[in-house]
Parts: structure tokens; sequence; C-alpha cells
């Protein structure tokens, strides 16, 4: 998406959806060609803020095999020093709302907050508490104040709570409410940002259309405030719609993925 600026000069967000740095990746991690994957796809370097769905986490710590209520689960965790492979490609902020950030506890979720913080990415989606993964982060775009929330539909388990690191998880069959939670996050952000984006990961993997409910939760948040609605999860490319003259990205599909 691009915006003019008081100078003229277009302003591009570039939404690249789900990227896994962990798994298989960890073998060829040491080929320049495998640190270099995202430093290829010139729109998202060039942009003047790129941002992805990190669908993994990165951190040391951990235990693997966290229940997910799943009847067959894969779990991703990269290391620390493939953070590396973002940075190459200009990835800006990272969405941390989704059913892998947690794979591995809450323990490796705080971690991983650390770790970003440590490499200048800025993220969105998960915390401490409830309440700090609901927090956006913000950034500059060219003469343009980002905000940046990330939210998840897809995996209750890892939901935070008040007292229980975690992701900021939102009801994927009550739609319906989501106006009513985001509205004030959002006209908060909105009093130090020209632009609000809110991520969602959302909807079952394999699909090459939204269904009803995700249409009325991108609906919703559009209706809380959102200027644009950045999909992830189903690993394809689905449609854009555009709702009150702002664009729902139903899915980005993958971008870097074993």
């Amino acid at each position: 998406m691009s915006h003019k600026e008081q100078s003229d000069r277009p302003v591009t967000i570039a939404w690249g959806g789900d990227v896994n740095i962990g798994r298989r990746f960890h073998y060829r991690f040491g080929l320049a060609n495998a640190r270099n994957a995202l430093s290829r796809i010139k729109p998202l370097a060039e942009a003047d803020l790129g941002i992805v769905n990190l669908e993994c986490v990165v951190a040391t710590s951990g235990a693997e095999c966290v229940d997910k209520g799943e009847r067959s689960s894969y779990y991703f965790r990269a290391r620390p020093e493939m953070v590396d492979t973002l940075l190459r490609g200009g990835v800006d902020i990272v969405a941390t709302a989704n059913n892998h950030s947690g794979d591995y506890g809450p323990e490796a979720l705080v971690e991983q907050g650390k770790w970003l913080d440590a490499a200048g990415i800025g993220h969105a989606g998960s915390g401490r508490t409830r309440e700090e993964a609901f927090r956006p982060v913000f950034r500059r775009a060219g003469e343009l104040d980002i905000a940046f929330f990330a939210l998840d539909a897809t995996q209750k388990s890892f939901a935070a709570d008040e007292e229980t690191p975690g992701t900021a998880w939102l009801d994927p069959k009550r739609p319906q409410d989501w106006a009513a939670i985001m509205a004030p996050r959002i006209a908060e952000a909105r009093e130090k940002a020209d632009i609000v984006l809110v991520a969602i990961h959302w909807g079952a993997n394999n699909l090459h259309q939204p269904d009803a409910d995700e249409i009325a939760g991108g609906h919703a948040l559009i209706d809380a405030g959102a200027d644009a609605v950045l999909g992830a999860s189903a690993h394809l490319l689905q449609g854009i719609e555009i709702y009150k003259d702002r664009p729902i990205l139903h899915d980005a599909g993958d971008l870097l993925f074993d």
C-alpha cells in the first residue's frame, strides 16, 4: 500500500505473509543464498516498512510438545542468530500472534521478545500479559507514523491472560465482538499514528478463500478504525477485499517456508 507524503514521494508498506526461519531452514542457514533468502524479494527489501508474520518462535529456552489440542502438531523454533535473515531482508516489524509463537511455552515466547528487541525489529501480538500482547508497535515510514497491531484467532491455548504470557487472541466464532475489543485500542493508537494497521492470523490451512466468519471479522476490524487488515494463516494467497474504502488482505500466503 502507498500513501503520498508531503514531499509527494510514495511511502510503501510491504506485508509479506508467513515467514518461518526454523525447522529445516536450520540446515541451510550457513549458506549465503539461504541467509539472504528474503533480501532477494525486492518489494519487501525496498519498502519503507517491511512487515511479516513470524511463524515460529526465536528462542533457546522452552520445551517442545506443548499440548496444542491438535491431532498432529508442528513445532517451530529458530536459533537467535537466524534473525539475521530478517534483517538482511529488510523486515522492520514482525507479527508474533499465531499458532506457533507459543510452541515452546511462555518462557520461550518472552525470550523471543528480547532477541527481536536486540535486533531492532519491532514486534506485536504477544507479551507477558494480555494487555501487553494487545499493544501496538510504532514505527516511522517516510514522513508517516505507523501503528501496528497483531492478533490471532487460531490457537486459544496460547492466549495471554493477566498472569501468563501469550498472544493477543480473539474468538474466531465471535467476530461481532472484535470491533468493541479493538476500537478503544485503535483510537488510542491513532493519537500517535497517521496509519493504523492490524495483522490477523485466522482461518484454516490450505483454503483459497476466507470463510464467512473471517469476512465478518475483517469488517469488524475496519469498523473499529483500522486502515488496513493484513491476513495470514492459510499458507495460500487469498483475495483482497475493499471494505469502506480500506483494504482487507485476507491472506498473503507463505513468503519464506521450507
